[in-house]
């Protein structure tokens, strides 16, 4: 008997292509896209496995509505929309993808650390405001600053590391990190903080 794979959220084509090319071990997919709720409660019956983003929420009522489901795998981090307790109680496996968007957070991190030092969002706003005054914003370069780090995990990791250029030294930047130091904001010319152990996960830079 052929497995199913119901597909709540859109997801990047080559996650479809896998799925395209698994059908010939007998697995068969639906991928319509965003599917409203009720939607997914009339396809939930005939799931074997559920692939889901942050757009559905899988609460009792949907797992309710399931007869076969044996995962949920969530392409992304959160599972905070998945009802774990009931999934348990059921014998669903929840996965998630938990290194899928490192690179790209860590690479945000730098972005919001080059707007921050070179004031970029007031920059904007001046000139949607129709002035022209570059040299309040002129900021600092990153380049020759230390880097510090509370936390070191997957967000962490990519910031200051391979693949080479590291995506510090390509400013000359000189990272430095420790596991929870809070004198560390006072010696770093730029900071950022991962810190998961919080009620939800704290992703910010600055600079000074």
């Amino acid at each position: 008997m052929p497995h199913h794979i119901l597909v709540t959220d859109p997801l990047h084509e080559s996650a479809i292509e896998v799925m395209r090319q698994a059908q010939s071990k007998g697995i068969t997919f639906t991928a319509p896209g965003k599917m409203a709720r009720e939607e997914v409660l009339a396809a939930a019956g005939e799931a074997d496995g559920m692939v889901i983003r942050s757009g559905v929420k899988v609460d009792a009522e949907v797992l309710a509505a399931t007869t076969r489901l044996k995962v949920i795998a969530r392409a992304g981090v959160g599972v905070d929309n998945v009802d774990l307790a009931e999934a348990t109680k059921r014998g669903i496996a929840v996965m998630n993808t938990p290194a899928g968007n490192s690179i790209a957070v860590a690479e945000l991190a730098i972005g919001l650390m080059l707007a921050l030092a070179r004031n970029i969002p007031a920059a904007y706003d001046s000139m949607a405001a129709g002035q022209w005054d570059r040299k309040s914003f002129m900021g600092t370069e990153l380049r020759g600053k230390t880097l510090g780090m509370i936390g070191f995990g997957r967000i962490g990791r990519p910031l200051p590391s391979a693949p080479p250029p590291s995506r510090c030294a390509s400013w000359s930047m000189i990272p430095t990190w420790r596991m929870l130091s809070v004198s560390l904001k006072s010696t770093a010319q730029s900071w950022s903080t991962w810190i998961p152990s919080m009620p939800s996960r704290i992703t910010s830079a600055c600079t000074r």
